[in-house]
């Protein structure tokens, strides 16, 4: 156990160990590892993860991006099911300050503005205004689409819910250039990302 609190001093990407250990910690593991050493090595991740955070956001490409997303992602999940207020109020506000920084992967910056919407620590209004901002005119095709991925990636039935969204969504798509769209949604579907993005478009298309 002071191996990985070591390492996770120094490797924020122990992000990836995180939820096997409170998993452990909620449901016991096969070698009956003590649950308070457990904790003492969840307790000293979880605050690692936070203040290594931002750093490790910086000058991400297209696949290092993909992999933090899914490291958001179960530390997000992992925390909920410890259920510590001071892990999840610490997490929350790592992922608010990076949220909306400059040279931020699309990608992370839209996961970290729907994750922030689903905690309440975001309002509509704001991340309406966020994500215009995030597919306007100007912003390149290729960064409003991860922006949109990121944001859509749990669900995109929330644009059922969510008219203005929506109609943010619909703006950049019909905005874009010809085939633009189409060569970036084939990969999509090759990644197996936008199934929930395209049925919430078709629900709420129906009259």
């Amino acid at each position: 156990m002071a191996a990985v609190c070591e390492r996770a001093a120094l490797d924020t990407h122990l992000m990836a160990a995180l939820p096997a250990l409170v998993r452990a910690i909620r449901y016991g593991d096969v070698r009956g590892t003590d649950a308070g050493a457990l904790r003492t090595t969840v307790d000293a991740i979880a605050v690692r993860v936070c203040v290594g955070l931002a750093p490790a956001t910086t000058g991400l490409d297209d696949d290092a991006a993909r992999e933090l997303l899914g490291h958001v992602d179960a530390v997000h999940s992992a925390l909920a099911v410890l259920a510590d207020p001071d892990h999840r109020a610490r997490f929350q506000e790592a992922l608010a300050g990076i949220a909306g920084r400059d040279g931020l992967h699309g990608l992370i910056d839209g996961r970290v503005t729907r994750l922030l919407l689903d905690e309440g620590r975001l309002g509509p209004d704001e991340v309406a205004t966020r994500m215009a901002r995030s597919v306007s005119i100007g912003v390149p095709a290729a960064r409003a689409a991860a922006w949109t991925e990121g944001f859509l990636s749990s669900s995109g039935l929330l644009l059922v819910h969510d008219a203005r969204l929506l109609g943010l969504v619909d703006a950049w798509i019909t905005g874009l250039p010809a085939g633009s769209f189409t060569r970036r949604e084939a990969g999509r579907r090759r990644r197996g990302h936008g199934r929930s993005a395209r049925r919430a478009l078709r629900l709420r298309r129906r009259p």
